[in-house]
């Protein structure tokens, strides 16, 4: 899987998360009433020849949000902050469920 972060001024903007070239999900930065910054999911797609690749596309995301986004978030910020660039992609390449992530 890979993980493509927008970074704005330090800032996670925007996260596409690939699977396995056939799929992916769009979280972007939304703010709310009372101007809390989060990252958003939209929507979903993952499907090859009209059959799902992914069994449970719900706890598929659920792992993403909670397991994965703050390790690839924080890497991101981390290396776009080091570039001293106003905006930078960022893409890092995920293997099993996090344990390892490389830019």
């Amino acid at each position: 899987e890979e993980a493509r972060v927008h970074v704005v001024w330090g800032r996670a903007m925007a996260l596409e998360w690939a699977v396995n070239r056939v799929g992916s999900i769009l979280f972007f930065s939304h703010i709310d009433d009372v101007g809390r910054w989060s990252l958003t999911c939209d929507s979903i797609w993952a499907t090859h020849l009209g059959e799902a690749v992914i069994d449970d596309p719900d706890l598929w995301v659920d792992m993403v949000k909670n397991v994965c986004m703050a390790k690839v978030l924080s890497l991101a910020e981390h290396v776009a902050s080091a570039a001293h660039v106003d905006h930078l992609r960022v893409d890092i390449f995920v293997e099993d469920v996090c344990e390892s992530l490389y830019v």
